[in-house]
């Protein structure tokens, strides 16, 4: 069976289809390699030792711990920096070579990424990944502050050790190699397998950039499965697949992608912005892919995720998920602390909010009431204004005002011409209360 290979020159993405063993002979030098790869190799526990021995090769590096740096090699290894030193060979060699970058470059520090790993057998295996550099102080070392690497890591007596290394700064950009002159379309993708290798670690992230995925959404859908095959239990990793699958029109898919993210984060405590959207991009993929039971068992699960919260702004936007759509009898009172807990913040959207859990209730005269107090306050947005006027149209039919029930559906209608949305979920909720609207 051959292999794509992924090479990288001047830091463009090139792929060859070319045996995978030839780059392992070329690297070792040796003919003997057991090539074959067994489904039996390669697994949870081979990758946390391979990952957790490049953590330590990292500790080690930035305390400039010889002895632990040089712990993380094999007995015979080699190194090629791709810089001016070339090839090193033999532990000594290699010693030598870094206590003189880190005499050289005092403050030194890395950040080392990997992007994959490959087992070969059950004792070889191929990791690529990238590094960033820090408080670098020779000219040589500015020049390869960042690069790609691949390395060939043995197992030995139960241990993955480095038994070579090869690296590729990163050039300059007028260098860049051109490649059928789209060498803007290389950068872009070498920017989202740089994005979503940093999802594993990065709590921040649960989306990938539009500006990286662009035209490159095959890519990106790509990278995300095979990260969420190595990584199965990362909720952002779902995420940011679900958001992909969402501005793609892939309702069912973000849908399911969204619910297992649900199910996955349940005892995170991160309360950030991108958190709560995600969150509430996910409650809006279960009504587009009109499955409500997923709907209700997904809200479910946000309440009870945020439960603790004593964030007026996360409540608002857990009760606003909740109440687009009719409750069910177990989220509703839930959904009504959180309406409360807003309440606390003298804004627009707590009013909104609450007039809807008044609706939800049956209460619809207080709907109405809330419903125009939220469009008589500053600070409103032109998708609150179209929610407002919507809710206030189905509370005033359900007490028999038709005037006011047209002229508020009326109103949403103007604002909903034409209109640019940018959350996935404002434009599921304006849709659904409009059809909601509409119905009656």
């Amino acid at each position: 069976m051959r292999n794509v290979i992924t090479l990288y020159l001047n830091n463009t993405r090139m792929k060859f289809s070319i045996p995978f063993f030839l780059i392992v002979l070329f690297l070792t030098g040796c003919a003997s390699v057991d090539i074959t790869v067994s489904t039996q190799v390669g697994g949870d526990k081979d990758r946390a030792a391979i990952q957790q021995l490049l953590v330590e090769w990292e500790r080690a590096f930035n305390a400039h711990d010889m002895d632990a740096l040089m712990a993380t090699f094999a007995p015979k290894p080699d190194s090629n920096d791709g810089g001016t030193v070339g090839l090193v060979k033999g532990r000594e060699a290699i010693q030598r070579q870094l206590q003189t970058s880190f005499e050289e470059n005092p403050n030194v520090k890395t950040k080392q990424t990997s992007l994959d790993v490959r087992f070969l057998s059950p004792t070889l295996a191929v990791q690529t990944g990238y590094w960033n550099n820090d408080g670098l102080e020779t000219e040589r070392e500015k020049k390869r502050k960042d690069g790609m690497w691949t390395c060939v890591l043995e197992k030995i007596d139960g241990k993955w050790l480095y038994l070579i290394e090869r690296g590729w700064p990163k050039q300059p950009e007028e260098n860049l190699l051109k490649v059928d002159g789209k060498d803007s379309l290389v950068k872009a993708e070498l920017a989202i397998e740089k994005e979503v290798s940093q999802f594993i670690n990065n709590s921040k992230s649960y989306a990938v950039k539009k500006q990286n995925v662009g035209i490159n959404s095959n890519k990106t859908e790509l990278l995300l499965t095979r990260a969420i095959s190595l990584n199965p239990s990362n909720p952002r990793l779902f995420s940011a697949r679900a958001k992909l699958y969402a501005d793609q029109n892939r309702p069912k898919l973000a849908a399911r992608d969204y619910f297992s993210f649900s199910e996955l984060d349940l005892e995170s405590d991160v309360e950030s912005h991108e958190a709560t959207i995600a969150w509430m991009d996910g409650a809006a993929a279960q009504v587009l892919a009109e499955d409500l039971p997923s709907y209700e068992s997904y809200c479910l699960n946000m309440l009870r995720r945020f439960e603790g919260t004593e964030d007026t702004i996360v409540a608002e936007r857990v009760a606003k998920s909740v109440l687009f759509q009719k409750a069910g009898k177990e989220a509703l009172p839930m959904a009504k602390k959180m309406v409360d807990l807003a309440m606390k913040n003298d804004w627009p959207h707590a009013r909104f909010v609450k007039g809807l859990a008044n609706y939800r209730a049956g209460n619809f005269k207080a709907a109405s009431n809330y419903a125009e107090e939220c469009l008589s306050l500053p600070k409103r947005n032109v998708f609150l204004d179209i929610q407002a006027n919507l809710l206030l149209a189905m509370a005033s039919n359900a007490q028999g005002d038709s005037a006011k029930y047209k002229a508020s559906l009326s109103k949403a209608k103007g604002h909903m011409e034409n209109i640019k949305y940018y959350w996935f979920h404002n434009k599921v909720i304006c849709q659904s209360l409009l059809s909601q609207a509409e119905k009656q």
